[in-house]
């Protein structure tokens, strides 16, 4: 038995169950499960036992993808990609049948029937502040650091480096001393640092769609809060990947024949990424939680007037149609390119525009292009030793 890869799959295997466990307290409250349901409905009890229902069929899921990485622990491929995939499937499978509860009741009930609602959105562009610049600085000290150190060793490194591990942490492939298989990985680092810092701003280019049945107060602390905490979480990622980075790089240079480090650091950089997620699902879920006390208290203390009881009364349009399965949005008639998740925190892109189906198609090609290379690349390359 491999015990990097079951310690590996078990930490990845929790990380997803734990992010698919949690997604529901994060979500508007008026989009339980992705579905799209009038304010006075959300604390209905099919609401809440289809979201019990979900996090338990996800713990189930969670118990089964573990055994089935403890059973494929000596098959290294196998138990890598069948957990996880097994996990994601049956994590799918789960929230759309505890979604199809809470759309056939407000079907049957006609929940929207006599209900007032519009749409509403800002007209200008949001001033929200710059992203802060000091995570990527950091990284970017880090990795220049790391380049003082392998410009200082170069002249002593061996003639043949190792370029590729397989995923039980052994060499499996060589290339010849030289600039990019000494330094390639910190280059690399950098443009991921670069992209990182780069994606920071797409939230202030994203116009605000904020929910109906919030008042102006809340949907703008919603909207500040989000982007705020998602830029430090985007900058944070960034400065524990290239720790990482560096890490197996100077690694790579003074004990390049031990693979203890690609056992221990790629689970310490799961266990660092499950640990700001956990951190940022908790403060996410209570400034929301704060600000919505907030509102209670201050409309029982001086009253709410009637502008204030005209914008509750309204809620969101019932817009499921556009939204397949709550997780896909696909409409021709929005311009918008970015609309916020139903499912989820931040924004995904409307595949019924022209620029959103372009950005998607985009996405997949670089996934499948990547995918592609690191099944073509140990068999192209030429294995000096």
């Amino acid at each position: 038995m491999s015990w990097f890869v079951l310690l590996f799959g078990v930490v990845i295997c929790t990380l997803m169950a734990g992010l698919l466990f949690a997604m529901p307290a994060i979500v508007h409250p008026t989009v339980p499960l992705g579905v799209s349901v009038p304010h006075d409905r959300v604390g209905d009890p099919v609401i809440r036992a289809a979201v019990c229902r979900y996090r338990v069929a996800i713990v189930g899921c969670w118990v089964l993808a573990i055994a089935g990485t403890i059973l494929l622990a000596d098959e290294v491929g196998l138990a890598l990609t069948v957990p996880v995939l097994g996990l994601v499937v049956l994590g799918a499978v789960s929230y759309l049948l505890a979604r199809s509860t809470i759309s056939h009741a407000k079907r049957v009930g006609h929940w929207y029937e006599g209900v007032p609602v519009r749409l509403r959105a800002e007209i200008t562009a949001h001033a929200s502040p710059r992203p802060s610049p000091w995570w990527a600085v950091v990284s970017v000290l880090l990795l220049l650091a790391t380049v003082v150190v392998g410009v200082a060793v170069y002249p002593t490194l061996p003639e043949t480096l190792p370029v590729h591990w397989n995923a039980a942490g052994e060499i499996d492939g060589y290339a010849a001393k030289s600039i990019w298989p000494v330094f390639g990985p910190l280059l690399i680092g950098l443009g991921l640092v670069a992209l990182l810092f780069a994606t920071s701003y797409l939230g202030r280019l994203t116009t605000g769609r904020s929910a109906a049945s919030d008042t102006l107060e809340q949907a703008a602390h919603r909207a500040d809060v989000q982007r705020r905490l998602l830029v430090s979480l985007i900058g944070q990622l960034g400065l524990v990947v290239t720790l990482m980075i560096c890490a197996l790089t100077v690694t790579g240079w003074f004990a390049p024949k031990s693979n203890v480090p690609f056992v221990v650091f790629p689970v310490a950089l799961i266990v660092l990424i499950a640990a700001m997620l956990t951190v940022f699902v908790v403060r996410y879920s209570r400034s929301i939680a704060r600000s919505q006390v907030a509102a209670t208290a201050g409309n029982a203390a001086t009253g709410t007037n009637l502008a204030d009881r005209t914008a509750r009364a309204a809620d969101a349009p019932d817009d499921d149609r556009y939204w397949k399965g709550g997780l896909i949005y696909v409409n021709r008639n929005d311009p918008a390119v970015f609309v916020p998740k139903r499912f989820g925190v931040g924004w995904t892109v409307n595949l019924g525009s022209a620029g959103g189906f372009a950005i998607a198609l985009l996405l997949v090609l670089v996934v499948v292009g990547a995918i592609t290379l690191a099944i073509a690349a140990p068999g192209a390359r030429h294995h000096l030793l």
